[in-house]
């Protein structure tokens, strides 16, 4: 898997930050806020850090308990509370494909591609395997790429 730019500039390009993570197994992926995106995965349910990939929790599960149905969510036990972050994957549901400020994603054949309007640069997720999820976190900073074996993060 890999990431690139076409254009003549990577400057006009804010999706600099790419971070592949290998975690497999994966069945479904949300953005718990900005910075941390859950994982759910065959063995359980970890969140990792948006920026670097760093696992952050891993709470093991063979019974799929994080997970909720109905719409495709992640049950994510943090703190005193329980969240259902809403999450798309083997299952089921979607995540943003278009980001406040223009940027959009679309499937390609061998992965994914990012695109602005008027902005002659586009960035390319290159990862043939099955696909799981993709889109941007809410506030539009973190695109993620997700197939059964891997987690890939772009951040700008």
């Amino acid at each position: 898997m890999r990431a690139g730019t076409r254009g003549s500039s990577v400057r006009n390009v804010p999706w600099n930050n790419f971070v592949p993570v290998i975690i497999g197994g994966v069945v479904a992926v949300g953005f718990l806020d900005g910075e941390r995106v859950l994982v759910g995965s065959h063995s359980g349910l970890g969140v990792f850090d948006s920026r670097t990939g760093d696992r952050l929790e891993h709470t093991p599960s063979d019974d799929y308990s994080w997970y909720e149905p109905d719409p495709p969510s992640i049950r994510y036990a943090g703190g005193s509370d329980v969240r259902l972050v809403a999450a798309e994957g083997l299952w089921g549901g979607e995540l943003d494909r278009v980001t406040a400020d223009g940027w959009a994603c679309r499937l390609r054949t061998d992965g994914a591609q990012l695109f602005a309007e008027g902005n002659p640069h586009t960035v390319r997720v290159h990862d043939p395997e099955q696909r799981r999820a993709f889109g941007f976190s809410p506030d539009g900073q973190t695109f993620i790429y997700a197939t059964s074996e891997t987690l890939t993060l772009l951040r700008r």
